[in-house]
């Protein structure tokens, strides 16, 4: 049995967090003796099985504390040499040690085991993280040297593993490190839990209907810049003055809900969206409507966009990370330029092809089969146990 320890922020109800409930619960307890350590205690932790050891490195996040000790905790991690901080942080000594989010991968210094970092990020668009030589004299002493030493702790893993091969791509094209160390694995969905959720008996809100009538969309996703949900709403706004009718439910919560609520108010919206904030179960609103929409600037490997297909729903998608990988050689979904105007196109296109409609719905219930919890988790346990 291999001593294997995950080091995560912290737990919320993001997707890369779903991703790591999903490995903890389907990892083989008899290869893997499991500890998960968190920044600090959250609400959330109780999703974490019972079975699996849980760490704190602090009594509350360190974005909680002074400015003093939040630069501190900024810079130490990455300069104090690797045996202190594991004496200090990690104490104990594993096997493996995997850095499930990017930002974790400093305390994997000095570590002993196989050292495995997951990057649930898209490089392809990421402008501002790049390799020092083309940045050249536009960065500061400071930025270059944490940049070197982010490069640093990348070249200390034995293992980089991207969600999706248009993500590796972009992460080889970005970081001088050795290709043969930077994998792909898919990211595993709970598809037992999702179906469930699914087809649960839990009301939905009364105010929401889903007529025959009318296409029904739905968007998933927390309410941010980098997801771009005002494109849903400038899209309704010109198909509403074209004469479509149709109905968006949006579900999520996030530091733009306000914006979105006042746009749907000013443009007389109500009709068409309903912003239905979060939701722990979006999966009964998104199994009855007809298409999932992903409007998102970027994505790495879209865990909302993978959830459809499973639960067999149509998408239509704007172009990232991950995206064609997802729907594979089928018409399961629709990818489109990402910009607003190739997306208003797609939606219009859909809203006016029945038969396109019926298509895209039988290839996403037949692309649906493709994914497969086991056998996904089984590909990330040969990879820990190379």
């Amino acid at each position: 049995m291999k001593k294997m320890i995950i080091l995560q922020p912290e737990m919320c109800v993001g997707g890369v967090e779903r991703v790591l409930l999903t490995l903890l619960k389907n990892l083989d307890k008899e290869k893997f003796d499991i500890t998960v350590m968190l920044l600090n205690k959250n609400v959330w932790d109780d999703q974490i099985p019972k079975e699996i050891k849980i760490k704190y490195m602090f009594n509350k996040n360190p974005r909680e504390y002074n400015s003093l000790f939040k630069r501190i905790y900024k810079y130490s991690r990455m300069f104090v040499p690797g045996k202190i901080i594991q004496k200090i942080f990690l104490k104990d000594k594993y096997d493996i040690y995997i850095s499930f989010h990017e930002p974790m991968i400093y305390f994997l210094r000095g570590a002993k085991g196989k050292k495995v970092s997951w990057i649930h990020a898209d490089y392809t668009i990421i402008d501002d993280i790049t390799e020092i030589k083309q940045l050249g004299k536009r960065m500061s002493f400071l930025s270059k040297t944490i940049l070197k030493k982010r490069v640093e702790a990348l070249k200390n893993c034995d293992k980089i593993i991207c969600v999706a091969e248009t993500a590796r791509k972009g992460f080889l094209n970005k970081f001088d490190i050795d290709e043969e160390k930077v994998v792909v694995r898919y990211n595993p969905n709970d598809i037992e839990r999702i179906k469930s959720l699914a087809n649960n008996n839990q009301k939905i809100q009364e105010e929401i209907k889903y007529s025959k009538d009318v296409i029904n969309f739905c968007a998933v996703g927390r309410l941010s810049h980098e997801k771009a949900f005002e494109r849903l709403i400038s899209i309704t706004l010109k198909l509403k003055n074209e004469g479509y009718l149709f109905h968006f439910n949006i579900i999520g919560d996030g530091p733009e809900y306000q914006k979105l609520e006042k746009a749907i108010n000013d443009n007389n919206l109500n009709d068409y969206i309903h912003l239905i904030g979060y939701d722990a179960n979006p999966y009964k609103y998104m199994s009855k409507s007809d298409f999932v929409i992903c409007s998102s600037k970027f994505e790495a490997y879209s865990t909302v966009v993978t959830e459809s297909i499973i639960l067999g729903i149509p998408v239509i998608a704007t172009e990232c990370s991950g995206m064609a990988e997802i729907f594979g050689h089928t018409n399961a979904g629709l990818i489109t330029k990402n910009n607003t105007e190739d997306l208003y196109y797609a939606i219009k296109k859909v809203l006016n092809d029945k038969k396109l409609r019926a298509l895209m719905k039988l290839e996403a219930i037949e692309r649906s089969k493709y994914f497969d919890t086991k056998r996904m988790v089984c590909e990330i346990e040969s990879l820990l146990l190379e």
